[in-house]
């Protein structure tokens, strides 16, 4: 991608994030295909906006914009970097260890990142220090909702949903609602 075309990504990626409900929680499942989740519940107000594929290193594979709109976490090659000012400017969070599929962010100090092989990262001092939770399966997490830092659902590949209520510590398993 070249630099010019930059602001004009950034311009389409917050469209999409604009364009969805209130209270709809949308995620890419991967930063190659188009593939989308989105579900209807809970009142997260967080939007995901997918980034199209072929794109740089250091462009975001996803973006998280929580309710706020002005605080926003974003997934790189390089990790995970934060704005306050609506994407204006970032701030390097920390690296990252996992493939990012999905994220959301109910509130401005508040975001989970999930992926590939039961991969679970949060934050909830507004990205100052990430927790990377374990998973009861290492199955690819392709979606998530949050409520708060500890009331989570999150969606697996193969159609099973966990829930926490204690910010990770436990999962509950169960059928995916299809």
């Amino acid at each position: 991608m070249t630099t010019a075309a930059a602001p004009a990504v950034a311009r389409e990626r917050q469209e999409r994030a604009d364009s969805l409900e209130p209270a709809t929680v949308s995620a890419a499942a991967s930063p190659d295909a188009e593939r989308r989740l989105s579900v209807e519940s809970f009142e997260a107000r967080s939007a995901i906006a997918p980034v199209s594929a072929g794109l740089s290193e250091t462009s975001p594979t996803l973006v998280v914009v929580a309710p706020d709109g002005a605080t926003t976490w974003q997934v790189t090659a390089s990790g995970i970097e934060k704005s306050t000012d609506g994407g204006s400017s970032w701030t390097q969070q920390t690296g990252l260890s996992g493939d990012v599929t999905a994220g959301a962010a109910p509130s401005a100090s508040v975001c989970w990142l999930v992926g590939r092989r039961g991969f679970i990262l949060r934050t909830v001092d507004g990205g100052g220090s990430w927790l990377q939770l374990g998973a009861p399966s290492d199955a690819d997490v392709i979606g998530i909702e949050a409520l708060d830092g500890e009331r989570a659902v999150v969606e697996l590949a193969d159609g099973r949903t966990l829930r926490t209520e204690d910010g990770g510590m436990t999962w509950q398993v169960g059928q995916a609602s299809r």
